[in-house]
């Protein structure tokens, strides 16, 4: 995630979201013009999905363009259309995020519209057609936005000549991830060409356009009027020369926002010459193999020399200690430090509250022990992401404002008891604890759980006991849940039942004393069920309640338990999602997008499966093929069902030791041979 929100605050993006093109008086339309409009509306589907931008924020879509030509009324009174109040020619469309489907050819009318002035395509969907190398017939134009519209190839030459750009804005396509789609690409012409003629420009964002070449002088020619420029993801590589640092930045004196993170740039670089850019407000070095040296003598003198920061990333930069400055850094938003080798505790000066601004916090994958002189609660009261997974914290959990959304502190050493305060995070959506020595028995909220907007609640591998602690609202969100590898007792709690939108649920390696669930199968969207090596037990009933049982099942799990009794048969024989079920086409995790990383999660379990499958030769629980006899399910019409599994139903996996690509019955890991 990297400082897109920045341009939120650019005037004409602030301008083109808020339909800026009504005018209280609207001139005269030209009728070849708004016949222009009219064909070019038509050479489009609409299909509105939502979007999302970088920073994983919605962005308003909805179909402007549908209103279009109603009434006979003039095209300048037409959503996203401005004309010029004397002449009447169109010279602004913004058509962001209007469900536009389909390509754009240089035959389009919408380039007839050559008084055209500020163009915004942005966030629709173009089928991965090229831009059109007509674009330069905008000879007016100052304000252009194509990016997030999977245009693919090319960025046409004739783009240079537009002259009198301010604001150009291209994009890459990427999904949800941010993982690239298809390419926008700049290779016949490099960044310094683009940029020879652009004198004008004040604004230029290239991010994940396909450049692949090595950065060195690139940027020589740029505008000394820019005040933001972004290559986020573009493939650039190869050291940066010390020596080019400071002359360069001297000539963008004027920059606001910087961002080279996400490629492959290397070099040892002084952050004093960033520093020295006065009206920095945004910088974004992360994710790169620069070594960044931080000059400690300026420590006392900090703050009245350095700029006033609200977005910093300087992920990976090889940092081993907490950067001095950042704790004069009272108007920052957005601080990544991930990825770093920083050690030790967290600077008393961090944890001063008056850093209220703060909505973000990324410290994950460094060597951080805890913080100082605080009292297990965060001070930061806007705080809306946390994370600080990956560490080495020691202690109770570090407790964040009830603003909180997103809160990882995973795979630390975090011991003691969760703290009721929890229940009062009303709108936290992702809830990571996995993986310390956190004890006790969760906290049961009253009103049915902790926030309906809830989508992950993880608590694997920690010393909880009690029962579990799984409740839902009316509306909850709730889709994925792991509360394996504890000590949770008792049966499963029925109020689970209003839980409708759950994917995932992980059950496994507690002491869990009860029947079978069936009630689970009534539950619309539930693609994984993991609740091995528990205390079930009993004949496993197919519940009378219902009418169809687990209709998206892909992924069960329920060895080393008790059960006894046959296998029905229809359960089996109904599971239609797992026909040809493939770990390389794990299409049900498109849902969980925005939690990418619990990916790896769902790999080990299947991966876990199926090699224990492949071991055991398919059996119930922890029964030697040898011993085949002492199993104690009937056989009959349940082996005839399983030959059907084996004919149709097939899991294609790959264990991480290496035993090759293996074909087993999906049924594998309920033990039948």
């Amino acid at each position: 995630m990297l400082f897109k929100l920045v341009l939120l605050f650019h005037p004409l993006l602030l301008l083109s979201n808020h339909h800026p093109f009504v005018n209280s008086v609207q001139p005269f339309c030209h009728d070849e013009e708004r016949n222009a409009l009219i064909h070019f509306n038509q050479s489009f589907k609409i299909h509105c999905h939502p979007r999302v931008d970088t920073n994983g924020l919605s962005v308003l879509v909805y179909p402007k363009t549908s209103t279009w030509g109603s009434n006979g009324t003039s095209c300048c009174g037409w959503d996203g259309v401005e004309c010029d109040l004397v002449t009447g020619h169109v010279t602004g469309l913004n058509l962001s995020g209007s469900c536009l489907y389909g390509s754009i050819h240089s035959n389009n009318t919408l380039f007839h519209l050559v008084h055209l002035q500020i163009l915004h395509l942005g966030y629709n969907n173009f089928t991965f057609s090229p831009i059109p190398t007509t674009i330069a017939i905008f000879s007016e134009l100052t304000f252009l936005h194509l990016g997030y519209s999977f245009f693919q190839g090319e960025i046409p030459s004739e783009l240079s000549l537009l002259s009198k750009l301010s604001y150009l804005y291209l994009s890459g396509n990427v999904d949800g991830n941010n993982q690239p789609l298809s390419s926008l690409k700049l290779e016949k012409i490099n960044l310094r060409s683009l940029a020879k003629n652009l004198t004008t420009l004040s604004t230029l964002v290239l991010n994940y356009v396909d450049m692949r070449y090595e950065l060195g002088d690139s940027l020589a020619n740029l505008s000394s009027s820019l005040t933001e420029l972004q290559l986020l993801g573009c493939g650039l590589y190869g050291p940066i020369p010390s020596s080019i640092v400071p002359p360069l930045l001297s000539n963008l004196k004027n920059l606001e926002f910087l961002s080279l993170s996400k490629n492959s740039l290397s070099g040892t670089l002084k952050f004093d010459s960033f520093l020295k850019l006065k009206n920095l407000n945004g910088l974004g070095l992360g994710y790169n193999m620069i070594s960044l040296l931080l000059n400690e003598e300026r420590k006392r003198e900090l703050n009245t020399t350095l700029p006033k920061l609200e977005f910093l990333t300087l992920a990976s930069c090889n940092l081993s200690r907490f950067p001095d400055f950042i704790v004069h850094q009272n108007n920052l938003i957005f601080l990544d430090l991930s990825y770093n080798n920083i050690h030790g505790q967290i600077p008393t000066d961090f944890m001063n509250s008056s850093l209220q601004s703060m909505t973000k916090i990324d410290l994950s994958n460094n060597l951080i022990t805890g913080f100082h002189n605080y009292t297990t609660v965060l001070p930061w009261s806007n705080l809306l992401s946390f994370h600080m997974q990956s560490n080495l914290l020691q202690g109770q959990l570090p407790i964040p404002p009830s603003s909180i959304i997103h809160y990882d502190v995973s795979n630390n050493i975090l011991s003691g008891r969760i703290p009721s305060s929890i229940c009062n995070f009303n709108s936290i959506s992702i809830l990571e604890l996995s993986n310390n020595n956190l004890s006790g028995e969760f906290p049961l909220c009253s009103a049915g759980g902790i926030s309906d907007s809830m989508l992950v609640l993880n608590l694997r591998n920690n010393s909880f006991h009690g029962i579990i602690p799984l409740q839902c609202q009316h509306k909850s969100e709730l889709r994925m849940v792991d509360f394996s590898h504890n000590h949770f007792q008792g049966k499963l709690r029925q109020p689970l039942t209003i839980c409708m939108n759950l994917e995932y649920v992980d059950f496994s390696f507690n002491q869990l004393n009860d029947v079978f669930p069936t009630w689970l199968g009534s539950f619309p969207r539930l693609k994984v069920i993991l609740i091995r090596a528990n205390k079930f037990y009993g004949v496993i009933g197919k519940s009378q309640n219902t009418s169809s049982e687990f209709p998206v099942l892909q992924i069960i799990d329920m060895s080393n338990n008790y059960f006894t009794g046959a296998l029905p048969s229809e359960y089996m024989l109904s599971w239609d999602a797992m026909k040809s079920f493939k770990m390389s086409n794990l299409t049900y995790m498109k849902a969980l997008s925005i939690i990418d990383y619990y990916t790896d999660v769902i790999y080990d379990e299947i991966e876990e499966t199926c090699e224990w499958a492949c071991y055991w030769s398919l059996f119930w629980g922890d029964v030697d093929p040898k011993d085949a006899s002492s199993m104690p399910f009937s056989r009959g019409k349940e082996r005839n069902a399983l030959i059907h599994f084996n004919q149709s139903f097939q899991i294609h996996c790959q264990t991480r030791h290496q035993l090759g690509d293996l074909t087993v019955p999906i049924a594998a890991h309920m033990g039948w041979c």
